[in-house]
């Protein structure tokens, strides 16, 4: 009971101090070569990402021969791909969402938004009635089947077509009334936001078939009959507690609330034609690939070219916990096994601990709604941590053990008549480093999954 309660004492010196060390030791890996620290995950969606280890990468120029091997483009992605590798960080600060409105300007934004959902969907319903939707001209329509070179990519110029006409048609039929309802918000006017970022080059894509291009003829042709026979203002989704806060959220003026809702209405519509349009393709035989499953095709090949890289960049950042607790392990032997311990641990949550508290602000809106699976995440990462650097320092009173005689007993004095604390069995060790490859195992993979699964 003495061992164990000893070995539970922490000594704050080494535990804090030696956090400290481990955050230096870990800053100096930087200077090793970049190709262990290219992040995928910035090149594939922004600088903001939330993962303590970067996922498996290539670079930039592979990652578009990927997708040219599989044609899928970044609209199959659902986000833009910079082939060139040269991105720019904007760090200017805009102030939108919640932070423009004061609490009883938020409770009148919802007050009015959802009083008035049934009137609009009301006036949606009433401007689908016999509407007309103009359709894309056959020369505008041969142009695409002539420029573009996938079936994704035809089916979305489609819709960035329909998308306009649809949109333009039933936005205006409510913008006016909307614009009025939501003119007493008061709200701190700030900047827009700033726009992304254009795709700078393509990937060389095989190109479509003479059957391709004939069965996309006959989509289009079936989704215009389709479209004719169907009131899309009856489609409109009703506006929820949930949507407003999505409306607030993104706002950066009081102009963005009526433009919101509007959006909000406009777009269940696109949607519902997009999901018509998608519906002829598939029954066409060339159903446009689902931006999931292209995630995941593009990731899968990603992680085969990555997987080195990735395993040792890994390992680079194990590394200095590891010496650490090996150091301490042979200076101070067991009696500060703890202690060292909870170093590595420390030294984790001080790499995580900033994501933690300010997730909301620093880390990109697409990960937001995962804030819980990252804070579970950030716990096995810190576990991890604390038992690389127990197995480190298990190792290293390990290697005392076998030190010559004058160091043991040099250790041995200065140790207090303690000497007794400092042995380990093979048995602890070996099921110490089965333990801790577990953990770091877990937390490695995990840190794949995501964003291979990433919505």
């Amino acid at each position: 009971m003495l061992q164990f309660l000893l070995g539970l004492r922490v000594n704050v010196a080494i535990a804090f101090f030696g956090a400290f060390a481990i955050l230096v030791l870990i800053k100096l890996t930087s200077l090793l070569p970049s190709k262990y620290y290219f992040s995928f995950s910035k090149l594939y969606a922004g600088s903001s990402e939330p993962f303590i280890v970067d996922p498996p990468s290539v670079s930039a120029a592979r990652l578009c021969q990927l997708m040219a091997k599989h044609n899928v483009t970044s609209g199959d992605l659902g986000r833009s791909v910079d082939c060139t590798a040269k991105l720019s960080s904007d760090s200017s600060h805009y102030r939108y969402g919640a932070d423009l409105f004061e609490k009883n300007e938020i409770d009148k934004i919802y007050s009015i938004a959802l009083g008035i959902d049934s009137q609009v969907r009301t006036a949606l319903s009433n401007a689908g009635q016999n509407t007309t939707i103009p359709p894309m001209g056959d020369e505008e329509f041969e142009k695409v089947l002539s420029s573009e070179k996938t079936v994704g990519d035809i089916y979305r110029r489609l819709m960035q077509y329909y998308d306009f006409q649809i949109g333009n048609h039933f936005s205006a039929s409510i913008r006016g009334g909307l614009e009025t309802a939501f003119t007493g918000v008061r709200a701190i006017e700030s900047p827009s936001a700033p726009a992304s970022a254009e795709l700078n080059t393509k990937p060389n894509y095989k190109g479509l078939t003479a059957n391709e291009i004939a069965a996309a003829r006959q989509a289009h042709r079936e989704f215009l009959s389709a479209l004719s026979n169907e009131n899309l203002g009856s489609l409109a989704k009703p506006l929820t507690k949930s949507s407003v806060d999505q409306i607030i959220d993104r706002a950066y003026g009081v102009s963005a609330i009526a433009s919101g809702v509007t959006d909000h209405y406009a777009g269940s519509i696109k949607n519902s034609a997009a999901e018509l349009l998608r519906t002829k393709f598939s029954e066409a035989g060339i159903k446009p690939i689902e931006s999931k499953k292209a995630k995941e095709l593009i990731f899968s090949e990603l992680v085969k070219d990555g997987l080195a890289n990735y395993v040792v960049a890994t390992a680079i950042r194990l590394l200095p916990v590891l010496v650490f607790g090996l150091v301490l392990g042979f200076l101070s032997g067991r009696q500060e096994l703890f202690s060292t311990s909870f170093a590595g641990a420390m030294a984790a949550f001080l790499l995580t601990w900033p994501i933690m508290l300010m997730w909301d602000r620093v880390v990109q809106s697409s990960w937001h709604e995962q804030k819980e699976m990252f804070l579970i995440f950030y716990c096995v990462y810190i576990i991890s941590f604390f038992l690389t650097a127990r197995v480190g320092a298990l190792i290293g009173i390990r290697m005392s053990e076998g030190a010559p005689e004058p160091v043991q007993q040099a250790m041995s004095d200065g140790s207090q008549g303690l000497a007794t604390l400092k042995g380990t069995s093979w048995a602890e060790l070996v099921g110490n480093i089965v333990i801790g490859i577990f953990a770091n195992g877990l937390v490695a993979a995990w840190n794949v999954i995501i964003p291979a699964n990433a919505g």
